[in-house]
């Protein structure tokens, strides 16, 4: 093997241990992703741990959102909510924004969204 085949696949496993112990601060699971009108969906939201952290909403955005506390590096790390049921049709596409939203002590925001279709709109 060359000496630069060995360098690339060194580089990548260093690269790809770093992503891997360095998770996202904040990240979302939604299901289903693709809900027909007037259905449920859930939302889970995992939080790494942090001081700052105090505050998660989440939600769909323009349609429903939950709050709960956060207690910094001694709070859950992962957050399921209750179903919200019945949703309807956006009123300007097929789409909401679903989000994870973590408000921590410093003013500073993290979020992660992602889009969850609602099918049977005409």
């Amino acid at each position: 093997m060359s000496p630069f085949r060995v360098g690339f696949y060194a580089f990548a496993a260093i690269l790809a241990l770093r992503i891997a112990m360095d998770p996202k601060p904040v990240a979302i699971r939604v299901k289903p992703q693709v809900v027909m009108v007037n259905e449920s969906i859930q939302i889970t939201c995992t939080v790494q741990p942090d001081p700052r952290n105090r505050q998660l909403n989440a939600g769909l955005r323009f349609y429903s959102s939950s709050s709960r506390s956060l207690e910094g590096e001694q709070s859950m790390k992962t957050w399921t909510f209750a179903p919200l049921s019945h949703v309807p049709c956006p009123e300007t596409d097929d789409s909401y924004r679903a989000y994870c939203q973590v408000l921590r002590n410093d003013d500073s925001v993290i979020d992660a969204m992602t889009m969850v279709k609602v099918a049977g709109c005409e």
